[in-house]
């Protein structure tokens, strides 16, 4: 198997199984184990991480652009999605979006 054929078929499996239960996610979770055993194997490791990585990152940031246009308001980086001793501008929705959020009239409720 290829590093960029690995790579695809990884990423696939990372998405497809984010919200798989009981024995399908088990199935994924083989399929995952074994292709990324298999690349870094075969010395891929660092760029399988930084790819894995960058595709997480780029859909969880799809996720929160539809749970803010479902919502109708932006999502704040310290109310559910970190703890508040984490950086907020580290945050997936953070960055512009929070300076946006901070103009906002409405206060957000910060975890305790």
């Amino acid at each position: 198997m290829g590093a960029d054929a690995g790579d695809r078929g990884l990423r696939r499996l990372v998405i497809s199984g984010l919200g798989s239960k009981g024995q399908a996610a088990v199935a994924v979770y083989s399929s995952m184990s074994r292709t990324a055993y298999n690349l870094a194997l075969h010395e891929h490791g660092p760029k399988l991480y930084d790819k894995l990585t960058e595709d997480m990152e780029d859909h969880l940031q799809e996720m929160c652009v539809s749970i803010e246009a479902a919502q109708g308001v932006l999502l704040e980086a310290d109310t559910v999605f970190i703890h508040p001793t984490v950086d907020p501008s580290m945050c997936i929705c953070g960055g512009a979006r929070q300076q946006a959020a901070a103009s906002s009239p409405r206060t957000p409720t910060s975890m305790p």
